[in-house]
């Protein structure tokens, strides 16, 4: 009987089925980048000096003289990035502000920005259970690169979401980091880009359960750096995404079917969606995969 079971529940499976995942919506900003942190080409080199550390790095785009778009060398020409986990970020316009960029001087860098604080606003308020953040930090001591968020929601409640941390963007071993490029470009250095390991990292914040459907308007940002061996912490923030997560069985019906049983991968039916993998049997015969986080 169990055997006929699991046939019959692969079967509706192969026909119908769907799995909870994270969504995501690129958030696009409307104000508060403040430097060009994305060197495009020689000859429109970044206006700002330093906003990733003291020697002046910018992260380098794929069509750099220089670097053959295509080889995973730089950031991407159209400046769309996914992750692993699915996530997907939208850059900025390589020719302009791309970045929202905060720090502390450095004792041997009067380039580097003083500002310790500061607001990004998006022209598409988006709702979600989190937010994702693509950014950068640099110091010696990585543990002091750390930065508290506030958001602010369309409903006009503003949320604080707590401290994060993250790891330099040479740290090899950090499971924050979700890109690695080879290429920078540096001031100091001259006009070619510089081989290397460089990183972009992720940061996912949550959303307070009473503010998931109101939409994300704008964030403020502000580093909780300390002073390390070199004098600074820098803060690079280049892209923001509205994530929304499925964690159970939304709906009791599809497509006006109701919901005839829940059973775990193993043919066990019980009353309510349990951890893990469930399969959701419906009055109209299909059924639906649903992962429970």
């Amino acid at each position: 009987m169990k055997k006929n079971l699991l046939l019959s529940i692969c079967a509706l499976l192969c026909a119908s089925s769907a799995f909870a995942d994270d969504t995501t919506t690129p958030l696009t900003v409307s104000s508060g980048f403040n430097i060009d942190a994305i060197a495009a080409s020689t000859t429109d080199v970044p206006s700002a000096v330093g906003p990733i550390d003291g020697h002046g790095s910018q992260f380098v785009a794929e069509s750099y003289d220089g670097v053959t778009a295509g080889n995973n060398e730089g950031i991407p020409v159209n400046g769309k990035l996914t992750t692993a986990g699915g996530h997907v970020y939208q850059l900025g316009n390589f020719f302009v502000s791309n970045c929202f960029y905060i720090g502390i001087t450095a004792k041997d860098s009067h380039t580097l920005g003083t500002a310790t604080s500061g607001t990004v606003t998006f022209s598409n308020p988006t709702a979600g259970s989190k937010l994702g953040i693509l950014m950068a930090g640099t110091n010696r001591t990585n543990e002091n690169l750390q930065f508290n968020l506030k958001v602010t929601h369309q409903n006009g409640t503003t949320e604080d979401l707590g401290s994060f941390k993250v790891s330099d963007w040479g740290q090899n071993d950090k499971s924050d980091a979700v890109f690695t490029f080879t290429k920078r470009f540096r001031f100091d250095a001259g006009s070619n880009p510089e081989n290397g390991s460089f990183r972009l990292s992720e940061v996912i914040a949550t959303i307070g359960d009473d503010n998931v459907a109101s939409p994300i308007t704008s964030v403020t940002i502000t580093t909780e750096c300390q002073d390390d061996n070199w004098g600074y912490g820098s803060l690079a923030f280049y892209a923001f995404s509205a994530i929304s997560t499925t964690t159970g069985i939304e709906n009791a019906t599809v497509q006006n079917a109701k919901v005839q049983g829940i059973y775990t991968v193993d043919g066990k039916q019980v009353a309510e969606p349990t951890k893990g993998v469930n399969v959701v049997k419906y009055t109209d015969g299909t059924a639906r995969k649903v992962v429970v986080k």
